[in-house]
């Protein structure tokens, strides 16, 4: 299999990136990630600060999860030009509004949103997708929120699978990343166990990773494997941030 480059989202050293910023980067630095993924967070440090802390640690921002309201018409512009100075091209819409998901109307009004900001986004140079929530599988008229999303965008509107969050869900990652080929080109790897929930590591979990990293590259085509961590009390940030590093290289190594 080809070797996707390994990230962090930002969101595993969560208290550092809020705090400090420029430690985050140099953390994921010295563990050995390649890039990191981070949130729309503005007032963690302006574009220019955050540009500048990624090119003097040599880690590259390589996506970034931004908030329903920053892909809307009377934002999306700003958000484009905030992920341009932070020379970022990547752009995945962290949720719809909850509220909306579990009603077939409401649906069609999100996804005519998505497609709107799609249009936006790509002719600006932008490639887009949609980050998976648990609450993205709730059933509609029997099809999940997840399949109406990606059957009325685009081919490249694309699926930014979170395999944590499916799992938690009912979703099964392999399945997605079969049924929507090509759609997949950064997929963020989130341990989840039936038994511990979030509360596991990569590799005593509940995943048969083989296939699923091997699916990710061939189905999904992705080139970026992110790595998130969501527990909050397994171990410190910075220890989560490292084990899983450490138990997706090995994995890889094989």
């Amino acid at each position: 299999m080809s070797r996707p480059i390994i990230a962090l989202q930002a969101f595993t050293l969560r208290d550092t990136f809020v705090n400090d910023p420029l430690k985050a980067f140099q953390i994921a630095k010295e563990i050995g990630y390649e890039a990191m993924d981070i949130f729309m967070f503005p007032s963690i440090a302006p574009a220019e600060k955050l540009k500048e802390y990624s090119l003097e640690t040599g880690i590259p921002i390589c996506a970034n999860n931004v908030n329903w309201g920053d892909i809307l018409p009377e934002n999306i512009e700003k958000t484009l030009r905030f992920n341009e100075d932070i020379g970022n091209k990547r752009i995945a819409i962290g949720s719809a509004p909850v509220e909306l998901l579990g009603r077939r109307t409401a649906l069609k009004d999100i996804i005519k949103e998505i497609n709107v900001a799609y249009k936006t986004a790509t002719d600006a140079g932008f490639q887009i997708g949609y980050h998976t929530h648990f609450t993205d599988f709730k059933m509609v008229d029997g099809v999940s929120a997840w399949d109406r999303i990606l059957e009325n965008t685009p081919d490249d509107f694309y699926m930014i699978l979170d395999t944590g969050n499916a799992a938690s869900g009912d979703g099964d990652s392999l399945h997605y990343l079969k049924k929507y080929p090509g759609r997949t080109p950064w997929i963020h790897l989130k341990p989840f166990s039936r038994l511990y929930g979030a509360y596991t590591t990569i590799g005593t979990d509940s995943f048969d990773w083989d296939a699923l990293l091997k699916s990710a590259v061939e189905d999904g085509k992705a080139d970026t494997f992110v790595i998130e961590y969501s527990a909050f009390s397994y171990d410190t940030q910075e220890n989560n941030a490292r084990r899983c590093y450490k138990e997706l290289t090995d994995l890889m190594n094989k």
